[in-house]
């Protein structure tokens, strides 16, 4: 499935009618997504909580305390909260309460490279739900693993990409970024046309599955993931310049979420990019990344 930019003036169009809100949150609860109610922006960048224009979030954070522990669940609640205030953006609590969680790809921090690189390594993103953000991003919905397991929220999963999961939210269709653009589903993700896909097995690789048949499934005798076999030095590509830290910061994140100490972690990134790496970065940079990611991560 292709959620890169595209070209067609349809995909960036602003509805001029107005839209109802309120049907959108209505029919989100028909599909037993526990909808968010969202403050919105008053002006560009200008949120309309008291904050205003000091807001950091404009029209993305919930105007409830509570949301995560008593999201709207019917169009009853939706319709009453909607009439006394009309104008909030949408949000969804994402992770099993919704059945879903997202891969959110921000293109201010890298977030296209990034998705190329999976890309690139993965083969491309299964037909699934998509949305496009205000800011130009994607949300990409994939289906809840469910049966108890619990997908961790993980801010910075790649560079200028997020995963948002379990105790998470996302801004949803049809509403306003702070910058004035709105929210809209892709013409090849609209929940009219497709279905939610599961998530890819790479994904269970960088994330830490709370269930021990996903821990079980995803580790070898050895003690190492499927994907464990990518840190054999023989095996693993050539990292060449320019690539050398996304790579290495991918390979770190593995290995801690395997569980690796830190001595072993920071042994191995030293190994593969002295070996793998061309020209090798200084040992002072990788072990500052292995800082980094441990403390990110761990």
């Amino acid at each position: 499935m292709t959620v890169e930019p595209s070209n067609s003036s349809k995909e960036w169009a602003i509805e001029q009618s107005r839209i109802d809100l309120a049907d959108h949150a209505r029919a989100y609860t028909r599909k037993k997504w526990a909808v968010v109610p969202l403050w919105w922006p008053m002006f560009p960048l200008v949120c309309a909580c008291r904050l205003r224009h000091e807001c950091k979030s404009p029209g993305k954070h919930p105007m409830k305390t509570d949301w995560a522990a008593e999201p709207l669940r019917d169009g009853l609640q939706t319709d009453l909260w909607w009439a006394r205030h009309p104008n909030c953006n949408v949000g969804i609590a994402t992770g099993a309460t919704s059945g879903f969680v997202v891969l959110d790809i921000d293109p201010d921090h890298g977030g296209w490279d990034s998705y190329n690189h999976i890309v690139k390594r993965y083969g491309r993103l299964p037909e699934t739900l998509v949305s496009v953000t205000g800011s130009g991003g994607r949300h990409v919905l994939f289906r809840h693993p469910g049966d108890g397991q619990t997908v961790k929220n993980a801010i910075g999963y790649l560079p200028g990409i997020d995963v948002r999961g379990d105790g998470g939210q996302i801004v949803v269709p049809p509403s306003i970024h702070g910058s004035g653009a709105r929210y809209i589903w892709h013409p090849q993700g609209h929940p009219a046309r497709v279905q939610l896909a599961d998530m890819p097995e790479w994904m269970f690789a960088l994330l830490e599955i709370k269930e021990q048949k996903h821990r079980a499934k995803n580790h070898q005798r050895n003690g190492r993931s499927k994907y464990g076999r990518l840190l054999d030095l023989k095996n693993l590509p050539t990292i060449a310049e320019g690539h050398r830290n996304d790579e290495l910061c991918s390979i770190v994140g593995r290995l801690i979420w395997e569980n690796r100490d830190e001595q072993e972690v920071a042994d191995l990134a030293r190994s593969i990019n002295a070996e793998r790496c061309t020209p090798p970065l200084p040992d002072k940079e990788v072990d500052g990344l292995v800082r980094s990611a441990i403390k990110r991560w761990a």
